[in-house]
């Protein structure tokens, strides 16, 4: 599953 992918994208993404 791409769950945690998501997760880490949007993580990433949050931090800039």
């Amino acid at each position: 599953t791409a769950f945690l992918l998501i997760i880490y994208v949007k993580t990433a993404s949050q931090k800039g």
